[in-house]
Formats: structure tokens, sequence, C-alpha cells
């Protein structure tokens, strides 16, 4: 299984929430009469469960780093762990606002597919340009500045690298260790055949280079310009 790219531009514009309220619309308008039926709305009960259990995930989550906020003396990592909590509370379920709710919407989004199934190559797709928007509009206001942003994406990456399987005793001896390979890719072309290289393109690869891990895989589009 895997080997796939999902549509987290879509979830990150739309969120689980957004997601959810369109399962439920067609759920409404199914033909009872329909031959497919049964099958179009056990799909959609599939699909709002699911939305149900990203918000579950992200309020675990944010719950977590308040409870942690409330003993923690250093000011510092009290002050993070009350970011991480409103981050979580907000995404995966909403769409997301600024570069680290974006970031931490498709880390939510791994996750949760390799907690469901074993797989291999659950790819990002192109990371640098459907962030890329988030950190333009983060950098003009001030929210982030282009160091944060790299701490935040090589936390990003030391998150994926801790993606390993686990196996049993009979299959432990050929897959120890075995990682899934997720990967993304920068560079290439826009839809107007342009160049679409940015500032994040690089800095992802400065991420790879600056923690020379075995995950993220990098994938480099190049073009003649």
């Amino acid at each position: 299984a895997g080997d796939h790219s999902p549509g987290f531009e879509m979830l990150l514009k739309k969120g689980f929430h957004g997601v959810q309220q369109e399962a439920q619309s067609y759920l409404d308008q199914i033909d009872p009469y329909d031959e497919h039926y049964h099958d179009k709305r056990r799909f959609y009960e599939a699909v709002i469960l699911t939305c149900d259990a990203m918000k579950v995930l992200g309020e675990r989550h944010a719950a977590k780093a308040l409870a942690m906020s409330a003993t923690e003396m250093d000011q510092e990592r009290r002050e993070e762990l009350l970011r991480i909590a409103a981050t979580c509370a907000r995404v995966p379920y909403y769409p997301a606002r600024t570069f680290r709710e974006a970031l931490q919407a498709v880390w939510f989004g791994e996750l949760s597919m390799f907690t469901e199934e074993k797989a291999t190559s659950i790819g990002m797709g192109r990371l640098d340009q459907y962030l890329y928007p988030y950190y333009q509009r983060d950098l003009a206001a001030g929210i982030l500045t282009k160091e944060q942003t790299q701490e935040l994406l090589e936390c990003f990456w030391i998150k994926l690298a801790e993606i390993i399987y686990a196996v049993s005793k009979e299959n432990a001896a050929f897959y120890s260790g075995y990682q899934p390979y997720v990967s993304f890719t920068v560079g290439g072309c826009g839809p107007d055949g342009k160049d679409a290289t940015n500032e994040l393109s690089y800095m992802m690869l400065q991420a790879t280079m600056d923690l020379q891990m075995h995950v993220p895989t990098n994938h480099v589009r190049m073009s003649a310009d």
C-alpha cells in the first residue's frame, strides 16, 4: 500500500471540517432508490467519521500541551507549549491560517495515514508550492522570520524521521528499522510553464543538508529555466 500523494493543498484550505460538511451534503442528497445507495452511504459515513477522528487527534495534542504548560517552570518553553496548544486546537480540523498551522496540519495528515496503515511512500507532493503562500503572509506580517521558518522545517523533518515500521518478530530480521520513504518535491514549473522555484524550495533542501537523515526523501524538479 502507499505510493501516493494526498491532497494536502485542499486540506489546508478546507480543513477536515470543510471535507466533513461536503460529505454530509452528499450523504443528504443520495437517492434511496439508487442501486449503489448503500455503498455510497457507507462511504460518506466513513468520511464523516474520519473527519471526527482528525478533530479528536488535534484536540488531544492541544490538551496535552496545555497540561504540560501548567507545570512548566521555564517561561520560554511554557510559551512554546501554549503556542502548540493553540495550533493543535485549530488544525487539522479547521483551515490553516499560518505557516505553523499549515505545517502542523501536514504532519497530522502524515501521522494519521501511517497510524491507519503500514505503507511506503505516502508523499507530501509539492511541499514548497502549497506552503509558500502561508510563508509569504507570515513573513510580511512579521509573524515569522526566515530563521524561525527554517527551524520549524527542521523540527518537521525530525518528526517525519520518527516514523518506522513496527513488524512481527518473524519479519523483524528482514524489515528491522525499515523506514517508509516519506517524500516531497521542490522546484519545477507552475501551471503557466514558468519556473516555480521559491525561497522555501531552497530552505527545504537546506533542512536536509543540515540534518543529514534518511527521511524525508528529496525530489527536485528541473526545467530549462
